[in-house]
């Protein structure tokens, strides 16, 4: 079992392994902020596709 988060680089591509029990807790970080915090609208289309994918891995 993973214990921590792994950032691999392989060419243009990148893979993060991380535990599961944290998936979550990145979605919850990654979504759209109802209080209007500064977050980047520029990145927000990664962050929703991001999003996306690791709640289909929950």
């Amino acid at each position: 079992m993973t214990t921590k988060t792994i950032i691999k680089a392989s060419g243009d591509s990148v893979t993060i392994t991380m535990p599961r029990s944290e998936v979550h807790g990145l979605c919850v970080a990654l979504k759209r902020c109802p209080c209007n915090a500064p977050k980047s609208n520029a990145t927000q289309d990664i962050r929703d596709r991001l999003c996306s994918g690791l709640e289909k891995v929950r």
